[in-house]
Parts: structure tokens; sequence; C-alpha cells
């Protein structure tokens, strides 16, 4: 099995939305590392972004997607803020492009194949 590297960034903004501060960290992670439970998630997370699920509301904070619609209800009676925090890869270019693949079906196999390159 090989391994892969995981990088993400975070940007925390106060409350006027101004840059607090920033950090940025890679991971190495080996194949078949992920538990069950976490490759079922991310299979379920790509079923529901093919059947044009949004992705603001799973960024509340941990859930399952049966709670999304619970989340943009008490989104609208104004119960439940907008997450202050917002993942900075969404405000890339290619965003776009991978989340229409996602989309149109791509496999999981597809995503380890995508996030290798």
């Amino acid at each position: 099995m090989g391994e892969g590297k995981l990088r993400f960034q975070v940007t925390l903004t106060d409350s006027l939305g101004e840059m607090a501060g920033e950090s940025e960290k890679e991971v190495k992670v080996a194949a078949g590392s992920l538990d069950d439970a976490t490759d079922r998630g991310i299979i379920q997370v790509l079923e529901y972004l093919k059947r044009g699920g949004e992705l603001d509301p799973l960024f509340v904070g941990k859930l399952a997607l049966e709670h999304v619609p619970i989340i943009k209800e008490l989104q609208w009676r104004k119960v439940l803020q907008a997450p202050p925090l917002r993942p900075t890869y969404l405000d890339l270019p290619e965003t776009d492009e991978r989340l229409r693949r996602v989309s149109a079906g791509l496999t999981v196999l597809e995503l380890g194949k995508d996030a290798q390159s």
C-alpha cells in the first residue's frame, strides 16, 4: 500500500472578519489507515454531494448527514448561525471543478487518485 499527503490550512478571523491567524499543516496518510467509519462517512458525503447536497451545512460541526435538514431549518429560523470558520480551500479556483466532478459521481477510488496528483 502507498502513502499520500494531506494538506490543510485554517484561517481564523476575529468578530469583524479580519484575519486573526493562519495555520497550515501537512500530514502523511498511509493507504488503508482510515477506519471503516471514516470510509463510510466519505462515501456518504460523496453520495450526498452527488444528489446536489450543499457543503455549507456540513461545516456547522460534527453531525450525521440525516441532520442536514434540521441544521438548515435551524439556520432559516435564525436559531443557528452560519459556521464562523470556512475552509480556505473552498475559495481556490480549482475547487469548483472538483465539486462538479463529485456531483457528477466521482468515486472514492477516483478521489484517492485525484489527491495523489
